[in-house]
């Protein structure tokens, strides 16, 4: 509040409120309306005028505030509000984010594929092969190696034999104890078995399968495939083998307007003009401002400066 010293000024109102007029033999004064007319009677001459009574005190500390300009409260830019002696807001997040006061910084957790953690700037996960198999990298090899077991029947020899997947092409009758011969080859990549066998023709087995040929007067053959090839690790949907982390990976997913930072998400918070950041208050501050008051006799006096009428 900034006080006005109007006290002459009061009293120049009290002055010229009083008045007097003579007439042929009366004579007449008016006093302010809080005492009313009074009038004496007399001969007509000039006496002293009669002494006036105060005015009220209440009056008088009325007359004065009426002459004492009060600045208008602190004001505060749009969005802020008073605090003490400061204007005050929360920090403005991207969404999705809140505002962490131990860091001072907007901060969320990164999203990842199911079946997946945070690792610095990647959500991971460790491949994994089907039962059998051994994990090397982001590939599964077979953990006793790959092969094509063939079981005869012949008329004049029974028995079997393997043929590794290792071997990758040959013969057949370097392993066929009855007599069986044809060229083989295996697919690395499908882990398919490929044979021409004499007096049968070609056969491809995949993974699994069998193949049952029975002639009815040589020899009846079963050929079985136990998976030969070695074959990608699986990873969560949404995420492929990184070699470098040799980890299945994908980046992290963050809000908008953030970026990663340790295991979260995070931005700088903003202030909206004129306010800035006070990491002691957790806010955004900025100073009020005081409106100028109009005085009575004309010009205006701010915040902090004073004036006597």
């Amino acid at each position: 509040m900034i006080l006005l010293q109007a006290a002459p000024l009061a009293r120049l109102v009290f002055r010229s409120a009083v008045f007097m007029r003579f007439s042929s033999h009366k004579f007449f004064f008016c006093v302010p309306a809080w005492q009313g007319p009074i009038f004496m009677s007399g001969p007509k001459r000039r006496h002293a005028m009669p002494r006036v009574k105060s005015p009220p005190l209440i009056l008088v500390l009325l007359l004065f505030l009426f002459f004492t300009c009060q600045a208008f409260a602190a004001s505060c830019p749009s969005g802020y509000t008073l605090s003490g002696s400061n204007c005050i807001k929360t920090p403005t997040c991207p969404s999705g984010t809140t505002y962490n006061t131990s860091t001072n910084k907007c901060q969320a957790t990164p999203t990842c594929p199911s079946g997946t953690t945070v690792s610095g700037s990647y959500c991971v996960a460790t491949p994994t092969c089907p039962s059998g198999y051994t994990r090397s990298g982001g590939s599964c090899v077979p953990t006793s190696g790959g092969y094509a077991r063939f079981v005869e029947v012949p008329d004049f020899c029974e028995g079997f034999f393997d043929v590794p997947a290792s071997s990758n092409s040959g013969d057949l009758a370097n392993y066929s104890a009855c007599g069986i011969t044809g060229a083989y080859s295996w697919n690395s990549s499908t882990g398919a078995f490929t044979g021409t066998i004499s007096g049968l023709g070609t056969a491809t087995i995949a993974p699994g399968e069998t193949l049952s040929v029975t002639t009815g007067w040589h020899y009846d053959l079963k050929i079985t495939v136990y998976g030969g090839a070695t074959v990608a690790a699986t990873c969560p949907a949404g995420t492929s083998y990184n070699s470098s982390l040799d980890k299945c990976a994908t980046a992290v997913s963050c809000p908008s307007g953030t970026a990663i930072s340790g295991s979260v998400c995070s931005a700088t918070p903003t202030c909206t003009s004129p306010g800035s950041l006070n990491t002691t208050l957790d806010k955004c501050v900025t100073t009020p401002t005081y409106l100028s008051c109009s005085l009575p006799w004309g010009g205006t006096i701010n915040s902090g400066q004073s004036v006597t009428a």
